[in-house]
């Protein structure tokens, strides 16, 4: 008798390897021992026999239509829940952008006011006569300071 349990095809081979292992004394077998090897080998073969018939019907088994069901369903909600959250982050990065741009037009105002400041107290300045109104290089003496000043305060 072979190791693989499926070499077995037929009751009859069974039924003589049960024989031909016989303990009993001329040739007589147990009726409990012919009966299961019978029993076994037809199990065996309507095991196999219904499997050739799955395969010979081309059609998928119930669970398997479930389970691919399930994972199709499974991969829809991951897409769409992945979707709504890169909508949702793609929405947190423009409002920080919005953010960003606000807060540099504020940083921009305060330079502008710093910069509108110091030149309305020079502008002061140079009317009241405490500072000089013309620049003390040659390339520099050609700009009349009280102009320009004049000039940035009014832009």
């Amino acid at each position: 008798m072979s190791e693989n349990p499926f070499a077995l095809e037929n009751s009859e081979e069974a039924h003589t390897v049960s024989i031909q292992s016989n303990p009993f004394p001329s040739g007589q077998q147990s009726v409990s021992s012919m009966s299961s090897t019978t029993n076994t080998s037809f199990a065996f073969n309507k095991i196999i026999k219904d499997f050739k018939k799955a395969l010979g019907e081309r059609k998928t088994p119930k669970n398997l239509s479930i389970l691919n069901r399930i994972m199709i369903v499974i991969m829809i909600v991951s897409i769409s829940l992945s979707s709504v959250d890169f909508a949702s982050l793609n929405t947190k990065v423009d409002n920080i952008n919005t953010e960003c741009e606000h807060n540099l037009k504020s940083e921009n105002r305060i330079l502008k006011l710093v910069q509108l400041s110091s030149n309305v107290r020079s502008f002061v300045n140079i009317a009241n006569g405490l500072e000089f109104e013309k620049y003390e290089s040659e390339e520099l003496s050609k700009i009349d300071r009280f102009s320009y000043l004049k000039y940035l305060i009014a832009r």
